[in-house]
């Protein structure tokens, strides 16, 4: 700073590129641990029946259709997944099925009572001057400012960082707070975009854990109650969907929705063969070793393919140089500002769907060599 703008301003201005590749490189965020919080999601008001309908939805954004038209119809206690590349529309679908969009055709309706918590991949919905505080206090049924002291100090924020602006608090910090804020507010019905992202394994284990009581059979009403909840969940967390959801709606990327009534292996078992619908690996998954029903060939068959022949280094510096295409595109098309200009954004979606082409067959062939190896 000192430096900026005399004589030394080319030097300062090399620091301070240096710093920042150092910052992006180097300073990784650790993943949030939620072993010391409460993590029990309760249900206040029972819903009706009938949580959500949907006829004939469609959306699009400069000629691309996203989705539709399609219909679907959730009832209290489904647990529902969505899935599709990244770009499909996933996240606009759960706008739509919750009216914070507008369709461009068809309509989505609410049920009776439904009382929606919604967690968002990105945080652009926060009001970032408000403290940590002001957050839960607003979230919270119980109007003492002492219960959201409490609560937050379950999800590990301390007496200091309680009065903290969320503009100050890092990405994971500001995830926790909007889920503590989930767990205080009672609602019987939860949309959750990636909400692993995050967490670390054990915590994404115990996520899950707490989600599937909150979706369980009812047995009881109020604060100690235990289920009669319903969710719909945006997740690539293969693990997430197998163990959770018992249905999914499966964007294709062009266009066209399908409901299907199961796991995601259960998916992958009907379309043997299929390229997998969910091609990002989670991390739960590389770490536990756990992976989805086994498509393709056999243990102690010869096989052949596009990348049989590369060696294991140079297939996984692939994978993670494609990876890293993909996630910058993706980053490109999370800024709304982009679709103003639709040449780029078709541009950069023919871009991604022949990265996602090429990087799908090389993680099933990761995985087939991983299994051979057993």
């Amino acid at each position: 700073d000192r430096y900026r703008a005399g004589q030394r301003a080319k030097q300062a201005q090399g620091r301070e590129k240096r710093l920042e590749r150092f910052k992006q490189n180097e300073l990784l965020e650790r993943p949030m641990e939620l072993d010391g919080m409460n993590l029990r999601f309760t249900v206040a008001l029972r819903a009706g029946d009938l949580v959500l309908t949907a006829d004939a939805i469609s959306k699009g954004y400069d000629g691309k259709q996203l989705f539709g038209p399609f219909s679907v119809t959730i009832k209290r206690g489904h647990r529902l997944g969505i899935i599709g590349p990244n770009g499909a529309g996933k996240s606009t679908m759960a706008h739509c099925l919750l009216n914070e969009d507008l369709c461009d055709a068809g309509r989505a309706r609410l049920g009776a009572q439904v009382n929606v918590g919604h967690y968002r991949q990105t945080h652009e919905h926060l009001d970032l001057s408000q403290t940590v505080i002001d957050y839960l206090h607003r979230q919270m049924p119980d109007t003492r400012e002492q219960s959201a002291r409490d609560l937050a100090g379950a999800f590990l924020f301390n007496g200091l960082e309680q009065d903290k602006p969320l503009s100050t608090l890092s990405g994971g910090e500001r995830s926790r707070a909007v889920l503590a804020g989930l767990v205080a507010g009672g609602h019987n019905l939860l949309v959750l975009d990636e909400p692993t992202n995050h967490l670390d394994i054990p915590s994404a284990e115990r996520l899950e854990e707490a989600l599937r009581r909150y979706a369980s059979p009812l047995t009881g009403w109020g604060a100690n109650s235990a289920g009669g909840g319903t969710l719909i969940v945006i997740t690539h967390d293969r693990m997430l969907l197998d163990n959770l959801v018992d249905q999914l709606l499966i964007l294709d990327g062009r266009g066209h929705v399908r409901h299907f009534y199961g796991t995601y292996s259960e998916l992958l078992e009907s379309e043997q063969g299929a390229v997998p619908v969910v091609s990002d690996s989670s991390p739960r998954e590389a770490k536990t070793g756990h992976k989805p029903a086994k498509v393709g060939p056999g243990k102690g068959k010869k096989r052949k393919g596009r990348f049989t022949s590369m060696k294991n280094d140079q297939l996984e510096a692939k994978i993670i140089e494609l990876e890293q295409k993909i996630a910058n595109i993706d980053q490109n098309l999370a800024d709304p500002d982009i679709y103003r200009d639709a040449d780029r954004v078709r541009k950069l979606l023919a871009d991604r769907n022949e990265f996602g082409q090429t990087l799908s067959p090389m993680e099933e062939e990761w995985i087939l060599r991983a299994e051979e190896t057993k």
